[in-house]
């Protein structure tokens, strides 16, 4: 499967003309497959707050399902059993980090103040890391708000 999504990859760079990269996989427990793309021109493939990168991964996962009807489903960005995302120069990777981060930094400041912070909208991808991050704290929950592109995120303190 993880060669079929790697060729899937390295079909759409070809296509769009990066001929100068390489994708390392990562398997990890309980986390969706990452096909990581290193490359010079790694800023192209990310674009502007990560959306060429978002786009790319959506196009990937279209064909693969296209590919692979046995594994079709309405969302196609969850296929059954098969789930994976792709990242570039581990520019995702740090992201999820910061992220992460920023969940504990937020988290303390509700739990002293026990006032809620609402956060700026997020992509789904980054609202479900700090849902994630905060799930199994007992004392603040998270809740997200709003529809499409001013979807966002607001930590409480537990009622």
């Amino acid at each position: 499967m993880k060669e079929k999504i790697k060729k899937i990859i390295e079909n759409l760079l070809e296509n769009l003309d990066f001929l100068d990269f390489e994708i390392e996989i990562k398997e990890l427990i309980d986390e969706p497959m990452t096909f990581n793309i290193k490359s010079d021109d790694g800023s192209l493939l990310i674009g502007e707050q990560g959306i060429s990168l978002i786009s790319l991964e959506h196009i990937a996962k279209i064909v693969f399902h296209k590919e692979n009807p046995e594994n079709e489903t309405i969302n196609p960005s969850i296929a059954k059993g098969v789930n994976f995302i792709i990242d570039v120069n581990g520019y995702r990777a740090e992201k999820a980090r910061a992220i992460k981060q920023l969940a504990k930094e937020l988290c303390q400041r509700v739990i002293l103040t026990k006032k809620p912070v609402t956060l700026p909208p997020m992509n789904a991808y980054e609202r479900r890391i700090i849902h994630m991050e905060l799930a199994a704290h007992p004392s603040v929950i998270t809740e997200s708000q709003g529809e499409g592109r001013e979807r966002r995120l607001i930590i409480k303190p537990y009622p």
